[in-house]
């Protein structure tokens, strides 16, 4: 069954993951570790894409009830003084990192900040629309990493609300080089479309990617071999050792992804984005049974 795949070939690209709009990356902070190691992954990024990095930290403030009758002007002093923390605390990291350059023009990053009061899914959500950054660059927490996408965290709610990819760095990682970028294929109709930007990507990196179904019936197997190849067909021109197709067969997704990435050294994985349970679908197995490839792979989620 290779419809789907020829006939978006013959639309205009909608890009899943606009190259352009990479030159903006929002990254959200709250100064804890995980969030500055998604830091460090969105500086590494930034400096081969020459990307424009906005940090943003979001903050409230708690007032006590019984102090209802001077709260307005309680809640202003807060807002003055926790305000300006933030923007101290934004503007000393800025500054740090602008002591580093861009790979290509050995210029300073260019570095913006943003502290608001307000809640942060929301804040994000807002940015994401009225500035039109590229890429969300967030940390998940906890030992394992992953799972926090799935169960309740504020970066799982960010991945609900922006209309743009996330990033998603889990707390126990740490960037290196960007060398192997697995896509995990269900045979979308977009996946040319994902493949291309991510080729791009891959290119600033010098990376290979491998574009990998897992299917889980014999029944559909012979369909499954049919659409992989014709995938390979739309990129004949593109060598091996850039790109590769490979095709798994298991009783699961879940395991065959499981087996590939503790089989095959990988730096990236790249899903689209249908909706939460897909994405429950595909991890919730490994997080049960608490195995280490969620916690160790930064995980890329983009939107149909």
């Amino acid at each position: 069954m290779t419809t789907a795949i020829a006939s978006d070939q013959k639309v205009a690209h909608q890009r899943v993951l606009n190259a352009q709009k990479l030159a903006r990356l929002l990254v959200p902070l709250d100064f804890s570790e995980c969030s500055l190691n998604a830091l460090d992954y969105a500086v590494a990024l930034a400096r081969k894409v020459n990307a424009e990095l906005t940090l943003y930290h979001g903050y409230h403030i708690v007032s006590d009830s019984d102090l209802a009758p001077i709260a307005a002007s309680y809640v202003g002093q807060q807002v003055e003084q926790q305000q300006k923390l933030w923007e101290d605390r934004l503007d000393e990291l800025a500054a740090q990192l602008r002591q580093q350059t861009y790979e290509a023009t050995n210029t300073p990053l260019k570095v913006r900040t943003i502290a608001k009061m307000g809640l942060v899914v929301d804040d994000v959500a807002d940015l994401v629309e009225e500035e039109g950054f590229g890429l969300v660059v967030m940390g998940t927490k906890g030992s394992s990493g992953l799972e926090k996408i799935l169960f309740g965290s504020v970066t799982a709610a960010v991945i609900d609300r922006v209309q743009i990819p996330v990033l998603a760095i889990p707390k126990d990682c740490r960037f290196k080089q960007l060398d192997h970028i697995v896509y995990g294929t269900n045979f979308d109709a977009k996946d040319i479309q994902v493949i291309d930007d991510l080729l791009e990507l891959a290119n600033a990196f010098d990376a290979r990617i491998t574009a990998l179904h897992v299917s889980t019936s014999d029944a559909e197997l012979a369909s499954d071999q049919q659409e992989i190849e014709a995938l390979r067909d739309s990129y004949w021109f593109t060598p091996l050792e850039r790109l590769d197709f490979q095709l798994r067969r298991e009783e699961s997704a879940q395991k065959g992804l499981e087996h590939y990435l503790q089989e095959h050294q990988t730096d990236l994985l790249a899903v689209l984005r249908q909706n939460r349970t897909f994405l429950e679908r595909l991890l919730e197995k490994s997080v049960s049974r608490g195995l280490a490839f969620h916690c160790q792979v930064p995980l890329l989620i983009l939107r149909k």
